[in-house]
């Protein structure tokens, strides 16, 4: 150690001083314990002074790489109560539902696709995207001598051809993470309908291109969560159920 040897000339005893107050100042070790373990040799007579000089060193410096390692285990416990992120490895599947009437009042239109999804920590992965015919009830409506039905669609307004999906871990809190999705949509339209009435009335409407009624959706992800609920049916015409699998 520099302890070890001293400039000429240069009394030890300043040595002990200037490493006493070293280890005080930097907060290394309190002080009280310097005072009992280190600064009581100072006072020993000269003759011993050579022969105490490098047990005081020592004693300095075990008191010194004990403290500093409680301070090191200190820090370490408080990492340690850190809460670390929530990691995800799940599969979901996604069921998507449109229920529309506003064609034509009584006759109920639904359209609807699945898709699972499966989350990998941060990593989301679309995969199996079904999109299932249109379906409508009753099919049609007779009053009179008029005729409303609605034309079967194998595409209707819900058509997903791509998806794609992000996580992000821990946004809302705690094992509260946001997952997005985000759809793209092909040949979508609104439902057609025919009109009948005889002799000569022979008509249809609707069927206008339009750009997908769900573009996305989102959900908050919890651990301890199976199944999740975006728009219940009796409050909107679109329904999104998300079910652990």
């Amino acid at each position: 150690m520099v302890f070890n040897s001293c400039p000429p000339g240069f009394p030890r005893e300043n040595l002990y001083f200037l490493l006493c107050n070293s280890l005080i100042s930097q907060h290394l070790v309190p002080a009280n314990s310097i005072e009992n373990a280190v600064l009581p040799s100072i006072h020993l007579n000269k003759k011993r002074c050579m022969k105490q000089f490098t047990l005081t060193v020592a004693i300095a410096t075990m008191i010194l790489s004990t403290t500093a390692c409680k301070k090191i285990l200190d820090l370490s416990s408080v990492n340690d109560n850190k809460p670390l992120p929530t990691v995800i490895h799940a599969v979901y599947l996604l069921e998507c539902k449109f229920k529309d009437s506003s064609g034509f009042p009584g006759i109920l239109v639904t359209d609807s696709v699945s898709m699972r999804v499966r989350v990998n920590d941060s990593i989301v992965t679309i995969t199996d995207i079904v999109n299932f015919p249109s379906k409508a009830v009753p099919n049609k409506i007779v009053s009179g001598n008029t005729t409303i039905a609605w034309v079967p669609d194998a595409v209707g307004a819900l058509n997903i051809t791509g998806a794609t999906g992000e996580i992000a871990i821990d946004f809302l809190g705690q094992d509260s993470s946001l997952l997005g999705l985000h759809f793209t949509h092909t040949g979508t339209h609104s439902a057609r309908y025919h009109r009948i009435i005889p002799p000569n009335v022979d008509q249809y409407w609707g069927g206008d291109a339009d750009p997908g009624i769900l573009g996305g959706t989102s959900f908050t992800i919890i651990s301890t969560k199976k199944q999740y609920n975006n728009g219940p049916p009796e409050k909107t015409p679109m329904e999104v159920k998300m079910t652990l699998q």
